[in-house]
């Protein structure tokens, strides 16, 4: 009968956690390269590996300096005001009809297509709003004063009759508000038949362009009231020389409109200037009867 084999210890040796069996652990060679944790950075066998550089440059390369405090102009402030945009388009609006004026000064032919063109349709359309509404105000504070001191002055002349009678009674606020619409009038007509020569006669409209022409043409008036309020209404002949220069003032700047805004020939123009203003003027006369009669 065949004994069991016993096993082999040179084909088959213990655990090597056995230290009955196994032998002290070998050294490790100090020439043997390990792994390097940071990547390949080049690192010689018995030196300290190179760490990560948090700059990204090469091994050995100084990092860039770090950046100045403070910066070039100053911190910005923590909370900068933010510009409101009405009052910036105000803003722009006054300088751009400024620089219309200046235009028309210089150059009172050619100066008001070369302000339209340079404005653009936009900006044209905020000096012609921006006009208007002076228009507006100056004539309703001229109507304003003119009436006051008209009506003060009969209280004063029949009071030295032994009258009695008050013809200054203080406006109140619907008064008021139909003098606004009243001074309105004028511009909303003019724009409109501007409008409707446009459409007429070119086959387009450009009510942006049209509001600017008729602010422009309006202007003289506005400077006419202007100068009634500010100085009155005592110095008769000389208002009524300011009125002149003003009437035909517009009636060349609608002139000149015509020509070179809308295309007209000067033949054709001279014929709309005349039935602009009447047409403007009957339909003035109209609404007024119907508002003063409410």
């Amino acid at each position: 009968m065949n004994e069991p084999s016993q096993p082999n210890s040179e084909s088959n040796p213990g655990p090597a956690n056995d230290s009955s069996e196994a032998g002290p652990l070998p050294l490790p060679d100090p020439n043997q390269v390990t792994a390097n944790p940071y990547g390949n950075y080049g690192a010689q066998p018995g030196t300290n590996p190179a760490p990560p550089n948090p700059y990204g440059t090469q091994p050995g390369q100084a990092p860039p300096p770090p950046p100045s405090y403070p910066p070039p102009g100053g911190y910005p402030p923590p909370h900068a005001p933010t510009a409101n945009p009405m009052v910036e388009s105000g803003k722009t609006a006054v300088a751009d009809a400024a620089s219309v004026l200046k235009r028309l000064q210089k150059d009172p032919t050619q100066g008001l297509q070369a302000a339209l063109t340079s404005l653009g349709d936009d900006r044209a359309l905020n000096v012609g709003l921006l006009l208007c509404s002076a228009f507006v105000l100056t004539s309703w504070w001229a109507i304003w004063r003119v009436s006051n001191a008209i009506l003060g002055f009969l209280t004063f002349s029949f009071s030295s009759f032994g009258s009695g009678t008050d013809f200054s009674p203080g406006l109140g606020i619907t008064d008021h508000l139909k003098i606004i619409v009243l001074s309105a009038l004028p511009v909303v007509i003019m724009s409109g038949v501007f409008i409707a020569i446009q459409k007429i006669f070119k086959g387009q409209i450009n009510v942006k362009q049209m509001v600017f022409v008729t602010a422009v043409s309006i202007l003289p008036f506005t400077i006419f009231q202007l100068i009634v309020t500010l100085f009155g209404a005592g110095n008769f002949e000389f208002l009524m020389i300011i009125l002149v220069i003003a009437f035909t003032t517009t009636v060349l700047v609608m002139n000149t409109a015509l020509i070179d805004i809308l295309g007209f020939t000067v033949r054709t123009a001279m014929i709309l200037v005349p039935v602009i203003l009447l047409v403007v003027f009957y339909i003035q006369k109209i609404l007024l009867e119907t508002i003063l009669s409410t």
